[in-house]
C-alpha cells in the first residue's frame, strides 16, 4: 500500500510470525528521518515480525535542514 502524509494498514489476515517489510520512498523536498514505534533507525526498509499488534512510524524532514 502506498501512503502519503498518513496511513494505517491492518493485516488481520497475517498469521501470527509473519514478516511484513516496510519501504520508504522519499520525494523532494523532503528527507527521511527515521522510523519509530516497532521500528527503530534509518535504513529505507523495516521488517517487523507480527507476533502482536504493531505500530510504525516514518518520519521525514525538509531536505536541506
Amino acid at each position: 500500500q502506498y501512503c502519503r502524509l498518513t496511513c494505517n494498514v491492518d493485516y488481520e489476515d497475517a498469521y501470527a510470525g509473519a514478516e511484513v517489510t516496510l519501504t520508504v520512498k522519499v520525494n523532494d523536498p523532503s528527507t527521511f528521518a527515521g522510523w519509530g514505534g516497532a521500528c527503530s533507525g534509518t535504513s529505507l526498509t523495516c521488517k517487523v515480525t507480527m507476533s502482536a499488534d504493531r505500530n510504525v512510524t516514518a518520519s521525514f524532514k525538509p531536505s536541506g535542514s
